[in-house]
C-alpha cells in the first residue's frame, strides 16, 4: 500500500526512515534486531481497533502462534495474550 502510494523505506547506518519524496513520513532507530519508532496513539482510534490474533498475525508478516506468544507473554503486543490463530490462505501456518 505505501509503496503504491510513492512512498519508500531507507535502512542505514542503524536507522530507518519512511519518506515521500522530500517529505520524511516517520522514522525509527535500530535497537537489537529490530527498527523502533515513537508514535503518538490517539486514544480512540485504539478503543475501536481490534487487536485479535489474526491481526497481529498480518501485521507482523505472518509470524507463527509461537512466536506470537512469545511476543504476547512480553506485553509487547497491545491487547493480546494468547494467540491462537486459525488456518492463513497466505501462510498455512
Amino acid at each position: 500500500m505505501l509503496d503504491d502510494s510513492g512512498y519508500d523505506n531507507h535502512f542505514g547506518h542503524g536507522k530507518w526512515k519512511l519518506t515521500k519524496g522530500n517529505l520524511v513520513g516517520t522514522r525509527g532507530e535500530k535497537i537489537s534486531k529490530l527498527y523502533w519508532t515513537k508514535a503518538l496513539v490517539a486514544k480512540d482510534s485504539v478503543n475501536a481497533m481490534n487487536m485479535e490474533a489474526s491481526l497481529w498475525h498480518r501485521r507482523l508478516s505472518h509470524i507463527s502462534e509461537k512466536g506470537l506468544n512469545c511476543l504476547a507473554k512480553k506485553d509487547m503486543l497491545l491487547g493480546l495474550k494468547n494467540a491462537e490463530l486459525e488456518k492463513c490462505s497466505h501462510c498455512m501456518t
